[in-house]
């Protein structure tokens, strides 16, 4: 969400292709998992608005050749709207709770993102 600051959504997009490309270029035979941006209180529109974009990112990427792969566990945190009681004060970053939570949707969505790889 750093790069959503004062810029359009399409910046942060722009961005996230960004490192995509560099790691793919980097290792053409790694499967990438890509998971959307977790709420955020004080941008949570444009946060949407950007996860919004995310399925065409990947979609392009994938009909490209590149293992791009799209992981979702926003869920366990209220996403796609913001619930309070799974972020700190300042509306950023999720509790311990709220983490322990999001990794154990996370770990077997990776499992089963990772099956049969070597």
């Amino acid at each position: 969400t750093n790069n959503l600051g004062h810029n359009v959504e399409e910046y942060a997009l722009r961005g996230i292709r960004a490192v995509l490309e560099r790691l793919l270029d980097a290792h053409p035979t790694s499967k990438v998992l890509l998971h959307p941006l977790l709420p955020r209180g004080q941008v949570l529109d444009r946060v949407n608005a950007l996860n919004g974009m995310l399925p065409a990112l990947v979609g392009n990427l994938s009909s490209s050749g590149a293992m791009v792969q799209m992981v979702d566990c926003g869920r366990t945190l209220g996403a796609p709207y913001f619930d309070h009681r799974y972020f700190d004060w300042m509306q950023v970053h999720p509790t311990p709770e709220a983490y322990r939570a999001f990794l154990a949707c996370l770990g077997p969505e990776i499992d089963r993102a990772t099956a049969g790889r070597p």
